[in-house]
């Protein structure tokens, strides 16, 4: 005797829809009309339902596919942002005391990917060409990164800036206890 597979309500189909959208199942079980007040319960119990995961993963590897975002170019991009340097696309003449822009082709790839906007216009009184390059927010990427790497939260025994703080001063503490030499900011390379 065969089994018969459990068929998904509407609700249930564009719950799966809904979540596609931002991956936060609470909003998702809103948005498909389940109840506001136990939406994180339901949510949870939606993504535990096999029916609902295969709509899912299905779709979310249609969407791979299409956009070519994988999970390592994804950090690639990241990476980009994270280490770009604004003066990868500019030189520096000592004479003149000036920058210039690089010529394109000597500018990396990478620095491309950390660009948000570059705007080129006519200089006022049309006696040259003058450029703005905008850049992704460098800090959103490095603390993605972090946390990627587990450099900072919890498991890493580090939340924030103050933490760190804190803990070197507990680390000096800890070292006067004992006779050593304290920790200067000479003493830390950043």
């Amino acid at each position: 005797m065969k089994k018969r597979k459990k068929l998904l309500t509407d609700r249930q189909k564009q719950f799966a829809v809904e979540y596609l959208i931002d991956r936060n199942g609470s909003a998702a079980a809103i948005r498909a009309g389940f109840s506001e007040k136990g939406s994180r319960v339901t949510a949870s119990r939606l993504l535990t339902n096999p029916n609902i995961r295969a709509i899912i993963d299905k779709k979310t590897a249609k969407i791979i596919e299409k956009t070519e975002m994988t999970a390592e170019r994804a950090m690639l991009e990241v990476k980009a942002i994270a280490t770009s340097n604004v003066r990868d696309i500019l030189d520096y003449d000592p004479k003149r005391r000036e920058y210039s822009f690089k010529s394109l082709d000597d500018v990396p790839p990478e620095f491309w990917k950390a660009a948000s906007e570059v705007t080129v216009f006519e200089t006022p009184g049309g006696t040259g060409t003058a450029y703005r390059v905008k850049m992704h927010p460098k800090l959103q990427a490095l603390k993605m990164e972090y946390e990627r790497h587990n450099l900072i939260g919890p498991q890493a025994g580090v939340t924030n800036n103050t933490n760190m703080f804190i803990s070197v001063m507990d680390y000096n503490k800890a070292l006067r206890r004992v006779g050593e030499k304290e920790i200067t900011p000479e003493d830390i390379d950043i």
